[in-house]
């Protein structure tokens, strides 16, 4: 059993979910961390992070 982080940023950077969600990569997660970001935002990046990597690959 995995345990979930307790502040509400790592939690939303880390923390599997349904549907689940890949991870930031880790120098967007520390600059979050450092800035001190709100959770919503860094939960707001993983759900779209997947689609803005495709509109990246496929946009030419």
């Amino acid at each position: 059993m995995t345990s979930t982080p307790s502040d509400p940023l790592s939690r939303a950077l880390e923390a599997s979910g349904e549907p689940p969600l890949r991870p930031l990569p880790p120098v967007v997660a520390e600059l979050l961390r450092s800035l001190g970001a709100p959770a919503r935002l860094a939960a707001h990046l993983r759900a779209v992070h997947p689609y803005g990597e495709f509109v990246l690959v496929y946009r030419d």
